[in-house]
């Protein structure tokens, strides 16, 4: 497939205009179909990618994913003992 970009002009109005004897409801009809034609051709020579590097990219947020998570309860975890401490520090300052 050749790498210049492309477009389509879709309207279905001609595919629910139930006069096919009107000259441009049959125009638009033919244009329409040229162009999903167009687009089927387009999409049957549409080179894929190869998903290798998107499983990596997701294996790899999944584990930066956990890691936070992981920090994260580390982090409440200390900030819980923290506030222990604080306690126990007013305590003494107090007795």
């Amino acid at each position: 497939m050749d790498n210049e970009n492309w477009f389509l002009k879709f309207n279905n109005s001609a595919f629910f205009d139930f006069n096919k004897r009107d000259i441009f409801t049959q125009l638009f009809y033919e244009l329409n179909m040229d162009n999903f034609n167009f687009l089927l051709t387009k999409l049957n020579n549409f080179q894929s990618n190869n998903l290798k590097m998107s499983k990596s990219v997701l294996e790899t947020r999944e584990k930066l994913r956990n890691k936070l998570l992981e920090f994260n309860s580390l982090l409440d975890q200390n900030v819980s003992l923290l506030e222990i401490i604080n306690k126990e520090k007013i305590i003494l300052i107090l007795t």
